[in-house]
């Protein structure tokens, strides 16, 4: 969702984590909604120091030790993917977002851009690409197994 968004220059944060939702879903007015883990979502999604875009809330996370070194984990995991993103020049975000559409084939994203192969592999390799979707996906899969152990 994230990368989609960039594609389309739009500005974003998130919040990602466990709540109890404890009233009824209002898919048009969440505000209302109360639930453990709600407010402090809220609380994080609203701070605006740093650059992390990635904010993440666990449920009882001030209370149990594991928890918060997790959750200093992924902040930590999130400020190194939300550095990456930032870093990209237009030529790289554009070449990422080719990357999406055309299913990683490079000869057609290179005749997209009326550039080589080796030039699409070469901006992918100066943005970083193959590191981030490595840590992209150890935080996708290490959330999937926190969230629902």
């Amino acid at each position: 969702l994230r990368l989609r968004l960039m594609f389309e220059a739009i500005p974003c944060r998130f919040v990602v984590g466990q709540v109890d939702i404890q009233t009824p879903i209002n898919r048009d007015m969440a505000w209302n909604m109360l639930g453990d883990g709600l407010a402090e979502a809220r609380e994080r999604l609203n701070r605006k120091q740093g650059e992390n875009v990635y904010r993440f809330s666990l449920l009882q996370s001030h209370t149990n030790e594991g928890l918060y070194a997790q959750q200093q984990l992924l902040d930590a995991f999130g400020s190194v993917l939300s550095e990456t993103e930032t870093g990209w020049s237009d030529k790289q975000l554009e070449t990422i977002r080719l990357w999406f559409s055309f299913g990683g084939d490079a000869d057609r994203i290179a005749e997209e851009r009326n550039v080589t192969k080796r030039s699409v592999y070469y901006t992918l390799e100066t943005a970083g690409w193959e590191t981030y979707r490595e840590r992209r996906d150890a935080l996708q899969t290490f959330l999937a197994k926190c969230i629902n152990p």
